[in-house]
């Protein structure tokens, strides 16, 4: 019966050590920098731009260890109201 259980116990481990080193960890996908200084012009900055302002719902400012309010984009239906939920970006910044 300890034998069984010896065993059972060390199959465990060992399916919890393969699962941890078969799990694949999520990387963010890299955003372009934006130069704003840059002068030049290209036909993909229109495009880049109109991406830019799609993903955006709230602005804002780090001080210290707070954070303030700059702008809020204009979004519609879910985005919206997320973006009215302060507290949940409080929240979100005290993770960070």
């Amino acid at each position: 019966m300890k034998t069984t259980r010896k065993l059972v116990g060390l199959a465990m481990l060992y399916a919890i050590v393969l699962s941890l080193n078969s799990y694949d960890y999520y990387e963010p996908p890299q955003l372009p920098i934006e130069d704003e200084n840059n002068s030049e012009s290209s036909d993909d900055s229109s495009e880049t731009e109109i991406l830019n302002q799609e993903d955006k719902i709230t602005l804002y400012q780090v001080e210290g260890e707070d954070i303030i309010k700059i702008q809020d984009y204009e979004v519609e239906g879910e985005l919206l109201e997320f973006q009215n939920d302060i507290n949940k970006h409080q929240e979100l910044w005290e993770l960070v």
